[in-house]
């Protein structure tokens, strides 16, 4: 059977990059090239003794399962003092603004969703249009469901999507090891429980995973690919994500060529 229609989107619990742009991450079936995080208020940036520390933009745009767009999703900086946050309007679109060359954690939260966490290393530059999946609360429940997992409220979720052409027999794990998982789907978004490597075009779960900072590891090491350069540590075969209890984590797209 399929996951719900709003993994869908291409984003699953991920957020996706919109098409290629220079310095940002790997969006969903793009090129390498632009992905972005969210922030909050707008700072003039400045440089130098002094000045304001530099930022850059970021737009994010939130869908549910059906496709629609989700206003009044609240989209911040996580731990950011003052608050750095901003809310989604009629277009699903909040625009923000995040220090720059940073590494920060987003955080996206509405009453019956889903609240869910993407760490992102911002770039120099302005990123381009940054795509969430909205799940709700009772969606993630029937989508680990259909692959025979029961949620426990304690744990958190790690979310890995895939664009482009995997190269064959490449799994995935995460360290330290908990939780259930991986669960792997292939490119339709179907899922795929016998399967022990990550499909083309399509990525993995873990569920009931313990809270803390886990590194999401392949082996062997992505040859070709990109865990887009927005993501914590990223490199050739591993990315730093932290899990919450109940929060769905998920490290900016990998995109292979």
């Amino acid at each position: 059977m399929r996951l719900a229609k709003g993994i869908l989107g291409a984003c699953l619990l991920l957020g996706c990059g919109d098409d290629t742009q220079t310095g940002g991450a790997g969006g969903s079936g793009g090129a390498t090239g632009g992905s972005g995080g969210a922030g909050g208020e707008t700072v003039d940036g400045g440089g130098g003794a002094g000045g304001e520390a530099a930022t850059v933009t970021m737009t994010f745009q939130v869908r549910g399962l059906n496709g629609d767009l989700i206003d009044g999703m609240e989209i911040c900086v996580d731990g950011a003092d003052p608050p750095n946050c901003a809310t989604t309007d009629d277009t699903g679109e909040a625009v923000l603004s995040v220090p720059a060359e940073s590494e920060l954690a987003f955080r996206s939260q509405k009453a019956d969703f889903v609240t869910s966490l993407v760490p992102i290393e911002t770039g120099a530059v302005d990123a381009p249009t940054f795509n969430l999946a909205g799940v709700t609360e009772t969606g993630l429940e029937a989508i680990a469901q259909a692959f025979g997992v029961t949620l426990d409220p304690t744990k958190g979720t790690v979310g890995i999507l895939h664009a482009g052409q995997a190269p064959t027999g490449v799994s995935t794990s995460i360290a330290p090891a908990s939780g259930e998982g991986p669960f792997y789907y292939d490119s339709t978004f179907t899922p795929q429980p016998l399967a022990t490597e990550l499909p083309q075009g399509g990525g993995a779960l873990f569920f009931n995973v313990d809270p803390g900072t886990v590194t999401t590891s392949f082996a062997p090491a992505l040859a070709g690919c990109t865990f887009i350069e927005m993501a914590w540590g990223s490199e050739a075969d591993n990315t730093t994500t932290p899990v919450e209890a109940g929060v769905v984590s998920a490290p900016p797209n990998i995109f292979c060529n």
